[in-house]
C-alpha cells in the first residue's frame, strides 16, 4: 500500500473509532436532562450536552456522570425542587461547558440521596 493510501486508511480508522456512538453514560445523561427539563423551570436543555465527549478519544464524556444521571432519575420532581437540584442544574446550564466540574455537578445532582443518609 502506498504511503498516502495508508494515511487515508489510518485516518478512516481513527475517525470511526472516535465517532462514539450511543454509550450507556450518554443515554443516561439524555434521560436525566429530559427529566430536568420536564421538572425544572430555567433549564437550558440545549446547553447541557450529553453527547460532548462520549467518544473516548481524549474527551471527558457527558456533563453528567452515570451516578449523577441515576440520582436525578431516582427522584421525583418535587424532591429535585425541594433539594435545590433544579436551581443548581439551571445554573449549570448557563455555565460554559469548559468551566463545569463534573464532581460538583454530581454532588449537586445527588444531594437528596446524600442528605437523607
Amino acid at each position: 500500500m502506498h504511503r498516502p493510501a495508508r494515511l487515508a486508511a489510518l485516518g478512516l480508522v481513527v475517525s470511526l473509532a472516535c465517532s462514539g456512538g450511543e454509550s450507556p453514560e450518554r443515554s443516561a445523561c439524555e434521560s436525566a436532562v429530559a427529566k430536568l427539563a420536564g421538572c425544572c423551570s430555567g433549564i437550558d436543555q440545549a446547553s447541557l450536552g450529553c453527547g460532548d465527549g462520549s467518544s473516548g478519544c481524549g474527551e471527558s464524556g457527558p456533563f453528567l456522570s452515570a451516578r449523577a444521571s441515576a440520582c436525578i432519575q431516582a427522584e421525583t420532581c418535587a424532591t429535585l425542587e425541594a433539594y435545590s437540584v433544579c436551581s443548581r442544574m439551571s445554573a449549570v446550564s448557563k455555565t460554559p461547558s469548559g468551566l463545569r466540574s463534573r464532581a460538583s455537578i454530581e454532588e449537586d445532582a445527588c444531594r437528596p440521596e446524600t442528605e437523607r443518609k
